[in-house]
């Protein structure tokens, strides 16, 4: 039996909104994974834990200032242009948030993951906040690369619809939020559309045709 295809809801955004040698690159990380860690995934984890810390810290601006002014410090001192570039990635995102969000309060809770499975590929989502606010439970994405496109959203979107009806998560679809920190816009979750779930289900396909055409 062949072994299921495991992408993330932003590696199948990702490639569907890619060329064909782009598209090669995206399905090759995922089939041939970094050793120290999926660096996709890890790329903005720095910023995003800042902001977790932040608001389980009631908000606590001293907190995300020192935090920033010590990755900046850090980046002054970096020798590795990669690490210099990651740090700098990092620091802009959060003031972009500082700017956009900081005004938000948000009761954590623990950490929300689903997953649908479509033509033999898994596509899984795992939510970057989890919380209350107010008194609405929230399953927050955050965007943040500044090149997400559009089209990217509402695929993420649909994966989570899809991924959430199969797990029956009782959160309300305008529950469900991709937060997009750079912009400072919210992205509501849309109903299912029905031309781009076709298009969702012709990606999966051409991904099990390709799978085992990758080599390492």
């Amino acid at each position: 039996m062949k072994k299921l295809i495991k992408i993330s809801a932003k590696g199948i955004a990702k490639f569907m909104n890619s060329t064909g040698s782009q598209q090669l690159k995206i399905l090759h990380d995922y089939k041939y994974p970094n050793p120290e860690g999926n660096a996709m995934a890890s790329y903005y984890a720095i910023a995003l834990n800042v902001i977790k810390a932040y608001h389980r810290n009631d908000n606590d601006e001293d907190l995300i200032r020192k935090e920033i002014s010590n990755l900046k410090v850090e980046k002054d001192s970096e020798s590795n242009k990669s690490r210099i570039i990651k740090l700098r990635s990092n620091i802009s995102l959060l003031e972009s948030y500082k700017v956009h969000f900081k005004e938000k309060r948000y009761r954590i809770l623990t950490m929300l993951s689903s997953r649908v499975e479509i033509e033999g590929v898994s596509l899984s989502i795992t939510s970057d906040m989890h919380a209350f606010e107010k008194s609405s439970e929230k399953f927050i994405k955050y965007i943040c690369n500044k090149k997400t496109s559009e089209l990217e959203l509402k695929i993420i979107s649909q994966v989570i619809l899809e991924s959430m009806e199969l797990s029956k998560v009782n959160i309300p679809s305008n529950n469900i939020e991709l937060i997009d920190i750079h912009r400072g816009t919210i992205y509501k979750l849309a109903r299912n559309r029905t031309r781009l779930r076709n298009d969702l289900v012709a990606a999966c396909k051409i991904i099990n045709i390709l799978w085992d055409q990758i080599e390492e």
